[in-house]
């Protein structure tokens, strides 16, 4: 007699491509400092799901992509670009003008490449803007 299903556990060595797809990354996933999501064709979405922390860049952000993060209630952005090579700043703020997230990303990036949405109760849907 098999036991419950355990959960599937990503491993992101050295960077996953969506393209044209969704990735979830939970509690339990196994993410470090050198791992990366990098947007293939428009149309990807990534999902951070409770528990989960992304810890390094998210590459080739463009149209018809989506981040999903069902537990921050961001009501506002500040993409800080980076400089020498490195990825830049994506910061989110609540209500009140409190830190929920930072993100990092790589690319040719402003403030207004990113707009937000409420998702569900307490979450936020960043999407690309113009």
């Amino acid at each position: 007699m098999a036991g419950p299903p355990r959960p599937i556990t990503p491993r992101l060595d050295g960077g996953t491509l969506i393209d044209a797809g969704v990735i979830e990354a939970g509690a339990y996933s196994a993410l470090s400092p050198g791992d990366s999501i990098g947007f293939g064709a428009a149309g990807g979405t990534a999902e951070l799901l409770p528990g989960a922390r992304l810890l390094g860049a998210i590459a080739g952000w463009h149209q018809g992509d989506y981040l999903l993060l069902p537990t921050i209630a961001a009501t506002s952005e500040v993409f800080t670009p980076g400089s020498g090579g490195h990825a830049g700043t994506l910061t989110l703020y609540g209500s009140t003008g409190q830190v929920v997230d930072t993100l990092h990303l790589t690319g040719a990036l402003t403030t207004g490449s990113f707009m937000l949405f409420p998702l569900g109760p307490g979450g936020t849907e960043v999407a690309f803007g113009s």
